[in-house]
């Protein structure tokens, strides 16, 4: 899969999520990350749309046990996978659902450090099964967030990279031979309009005020592969953000 189409999927699903929430739940950028909304499966499931439209086969919360167990037999080396661990999104080019090309993993921009390193192990744990197996181009894709206010700054971005450099530091050192890459989509940023609201008083005066603000989504990703990873273009300036 390359770049451009990774890339695409994501900016398409991402803008289609935010859409909803913003016109159907009304939400601000901080209420997009409550779990009584459920935003995260709704990125899940937008991005799932945008990679279905591009001929791809796509399966929402896929369990790892079919996947590494399907392939056990070709390897001794490797005892049967128990653990009832699943991935946000995987993504085919057949509908080999036991030998998916694209594993993704989404969280939202509040995602701390340990969540950032809990889903790049279970993404570098499976990658480097399909490498033992001779299978070294799949792709592990760990997506999150950064959104704030139009008018507000960019100060939490910092805090934010600085989970995902921590993060991808760690696996980095336990996976010498796994391709990282890590950032953020700029060309993917996402501005959403203010809201206008036009108010009449008794005396039959008008005026218009600010009924909600507008506000700034940016995707970010890791990229992870035993083979080379796809061309794109990430920054990890907090001020573009």
């Amino acid at each position: 899969m390359n770049g451009l189409e990774i890339v695409e999927s994501i900016e398409e699903g991402y803008a289609s999520a935010v859409e909803t929430a913003h016109d159907f739940l009304g939400v601000e950028p901080s209420d997009f990350n409550e779990p009584e909304l459920r935003p995260e499966y709704l990125v899940t499931i937008s991005i799932a749309k945008a990679f279905n439209k591009r001929n791809r086969h796509v399966r929402l919360e896929a369990p790892l046990k079919p996947i590494l167990n399907f392939h056990r037999g070709r390897s001794k080396e490797f005892e049967p996978y128990t653990k009832k661990e699943r991935f946000d999104l995987t993504v085919s080019e057949d509908d080999n659902e036991f030998s998916p090309e694209t594993l993704i993993e989404i969280k939202l921009n509040n995602a701390n450090e340990g969540l950032v390193t809990e889903d790049l192990n279970k993404l570098a744990r499976v990658l480097n099964r399909f490498d033992t197996l001779k299978f070294s181009d799949r792709l592990g894709v760990f997506l999150c967030h950064f959104a704030r206010k139009k008018s507000s700054d960019t100060s939490k971005a910092e805090t934010l990279l600085g989970h995902l450099e921590n993060s991808t530091k760690k696996l980095a050192s336990t996976h010498e031979r796994l391709n990282i890459e890590f950032g953020f989509l700029i060309q993917s940023k996402i501005t959403t309009n203010d809201s206008i609201v036009n108010i009449v008083y008794d005396d039959g005066s008008e005026e218009d005020v600010l009924g909600r603000e507008g506000f700034i989504f940016t995707p970010g990703i890791i990229l992870l592969s035993y083979d080379a990873l796809p061309m794109i273009s990430l920054s990890k300036d907090p001020e573009q953000l």
